[in-house]
């Protein structure tokens, strides 16, 4: 919980409002604000864990061989740290980032016992995103680079409805709702809430889990 100096500048002020507790202190009046938990999508979040449970259990088979191909794949592979260096994944921590998602994507069946050996074979370079022909449907369609293949995927998330084109932190806003094949290049949404703003990211995501650069595009549902 948060404690602030009462911008009020009463010590009369008493209760709560939207969240927002006036109040008395030894310091004076202040403003007590409970910090809310971050938004979590709760019905992928479950199964990810379930995923990466099984996936982390299936390292254990690998033959010493194999676990040096990982070792070596992940040495080539540095993994962004989020402060814009990067660091190198353990093999184990390399097989379990590719194969949950390969497994999330495809199924049991994905998982991959040997890293993979070429890089994606597209990525998203760009999405354009326009009214549908109904009242809240907007239609996305997208330009690869490279030639996709329908045996990987492309994945297609949202964030929305909000009242304000401007947002802040839409990162952790996203729901995955879909994906489609590879080799597919539009996908269109249905039943949004017109006259609302939504942002839209989209992806390339190969059948070994190697993910490629999100493209995100904004759009307001429209009213027909």
């Amino acid at each position: 919980m948060a404690v602030v100096q009462n911008p009020f500048l009463s010590a009369k002020a008493r209760g709560s409002v939207g969240g927002i507790t006036a109040t008395r202190a030894n310091v004076g009046a202040v403003m007590k604000l409970k910090a809310r938990s971050p938004l979590r999508n709760r019905g992928a979040q479950p199964k990810v864990r379930s995923i990466m449970g099984w996936v982390s259990r299936q390292y254990g088979s690998l033959t010493s061989n194999q676990r040096d191909e990982w070792e070596a794949y992940a040495t080539d592979h540095p993994y962004p740290d989020g402060f814009g260096g990067t660091f190198i994944l353990t093999p184990e921590q390399m097989f379990i980032a590719l194969n949950v998602v390969a497994v999330h994507m495809l199924g049991p069946g994905a998982l991959q016992t040997s890293p993979p050996v070429d890089p994606p074979v597209a990525s998203t370079s760009y999405v354009e995103a326009s009214n549908g022909i109904a009242s809240g449907e907007v239609e996305l369609e997208w330009v690869q680079l490279g030639t996709g293949v329908a045996e990987d995927r492309t994945q297609i998330s949202r964030a929305g409805p909000f009242q304000s084109p401007g947002r802040v932190e839409i990162h952790n806003r996203y729901r995955e709702t879909t994906k489609v094949a590879g080799n597919v290049l539009t996908y269109t949404y249905e039943g949004l809430v017109p006259e609302m703003y939504y942002w839209f990211r989209v992806r390339y995501v190969d059948q070994y889990g190697q993910k490629t650069n999100w493209v995100i595009v904004q759009h307001k549902a429209p009213t027909v």
